[in-house]
């Protein structure tokens, strides 16, 4: 037995799994999920407008975002770079580029996420059932005790 090539096979799968993209079921009722917003693990929805702007994009505004809205002419082509993070100022909403709130899960003092009324853009802990409401748009509905 090699012991370094099941080694390297079992980190090569691993690997393999582990870049498989966002789950496609979900959490909840194990159906296919139905993305409306995209978000930074699923990647940008070709075209999608960016959510300052009335759009369904909320990936985090980062320059090359920018670079593909211009080339998609999701946003002005006159808007600059700092016009557009300064719609996010302008709106209290913070985003990925705003350290402070990674990995909240929109647990915040500007929560809940911008998709149900918040003041949070930050991405949600893929694979939680708040990741999954904000890429589909809907609230999971609460279980009652009767």
């Amino acid at each position: 037995m090699n012991t370094k090539r099941y080694i390297a096979i079992f980190f090569l799968l691993l690997l393999l799994f582990s870049c498989a993209g966002p789950p496609t079921m979900s959490l909840k009722s194990n159906q296919p999920l139905n993305i409306k917003y995209c978000v930074d693990p699923i990647g940008h929805i070709p075209g999608a407008q960016p959510w300052i702007l009335g759009g369904t994009c909320c990936c985090t505004p980062t320059r090359g975002m920018y670079e593909i809205y211009i080339s998609e002419s999701t946003i002005p082509q006159t808007m600059s770079y700092n016009e557009f993070i300064d719609e996010f100022k302008k709106k209290d909403i913070v985003t990925n580029l705003d350290k402070q709130y990674r990995g909240s899960n929109n647990r915040d003092d500007h929560g809940p996420h911008v998709v149900f009324g918040g003041r949070s853009m930050v991405t949600p802990t893929p694979g939680t059932i708040n990741y999954e409401a904000v890429i589909s748009g809907v609230l999971p509905k609460r279980e009652t005790n009767k």
